[in-house]
């Protein structure tokens, strides 16, 4: 696996990186605890004229034995547009596609945090890479012994706001929320519980759990809204308004943009809600929601699905 690690010209302290699961690792720089904490790292250690002449020589004697590989890679200060696209390229370059990666931003200085996040979002949507994390050594809120301890927090879960942001953007724009549903079964993937040691309740448990109700039916909504069939777009978005406050209960800790979505995805598929029964039990209501739906297509600019159900609609 790669690491993208970032070196400060500023004077550096002794610190004790304390990770989440309680491993610990006292250096200078993360980066070295970071060499400790996972194996056979192949580093890229992003360095300025001054940062590599004050602490790059140090840094990589204190590496060189527990790494695969450790390479320093020169960047620019960072004054201008042209230097700080200098460095963002730089960044991309040293990452193969579909290669394992983690960020360390610990030590970044003025801009490169937020290059790196930028540069990890970019990575996993053109080449493909397997983001690991992104660690930052929060040094800021260390303890008072000594050397002070420092925890460690993984911001991977910032990045991915990036794709939530894509799936918002395409279910607001288009009212296609298979990109949302995609990510909350990766989130219902994370609390799998282990089959060697959960018992069969909680398999059961998780396998029927709200999450994975509200994503299945947010794929069976979109699925039949794209090929125009209303009476399964409308079941599916009953069901969407019945179970969604329960997914967002359920997942207040492990999909938070979620749950910030969710009333807006609540307030679309209202309009175009009723169950298969209902539409069976009341003809009229069926067709008096098929034309909130043919609204509802031309809200989004889907000009081909609207003709198709409008004249679907006035035949029924």
């Amino acid at each position: 696996m790669k690491a993208v690690t970032f070196l400060g010209a500023t004077t550096a302290y002794e610190t004790t990186y304390v990770l989440d699961d309680g491993r610990e690792h006292t250096a200078p720089f993360f980066g070295v605890a970071l060499a400790r904490f996972v194996p056979d790292l192949e580093m890229r250690v992003f360095v300025t004229e001054k940062a590599r002449e004050t602490h790059f020589a140090r840094f990589e004697a204190l590496v060189e034995d527990y790494v695969a590989d450790v390479q320093p890679v020169d960047i620019p200060d960072g004054h201008t547009d042209a230097e700080l696209w200098t460095v963002f390229q730089k960044v991309v370059d040293v990452v193969a596609p579909e290669e394992s990666v983690s960020f360390d931003i610990t030590h970044g200085y003025r801009s490169l945090p937020f290059l790196a996040f930028l540069s990890a979002a970019y990575l996993r949507t053109v080449k493909r890479a397997r983001l690991e994390a992104v660690y930052y050594g929060n040094f800021e809120a260390r303890d008072k012994s000594t050397p002070p301890r420092a925890p460690v927090i993984d911001l991977t879960r910032f990045v991915e706001l990036f794709d939530w942001m894509v799936g918002a953007d395409r279910f607001v724009r288009f009212g296609d929320a298979r990109d949302l549903a995609n990510l909350l079964h990766t989130q219902h993937e994370r609390i799998k519980p282990d089959p060697r040691t959960a018992d069969k309740a909680a398999m059961s448990a998780w396998s029927g759990s709200p999450l994975k109700r509200a994503a299945s039916n947010l794929t069976r909504a979109s699925r039949a809204l794209r090929v125009v069939r209303p009476a399964d777009a409308m079941d599916a978005s009953e069901r969407i308004r019945a179970q969604l406050p329960d997914a967002v209960r359920s997942s207040q800790e492990l999909a938070r943009p979620f749950t910030l979505l969710s009333q807006h995805i609540l307030d679309s598929f209202a309009p175009i809600a009723l169950s298969e029964k209902e539409q069976k039990r009341d003809p009229a209501q069926a067709l008096a929601i098929e034309r909130n739906l043919i609204g509802w297509y031309l809200e989004r600019n889907q000009t081909f699905q609207a003709v198709a159900l409008a004249r679907e609609w006035l035949i029924s």
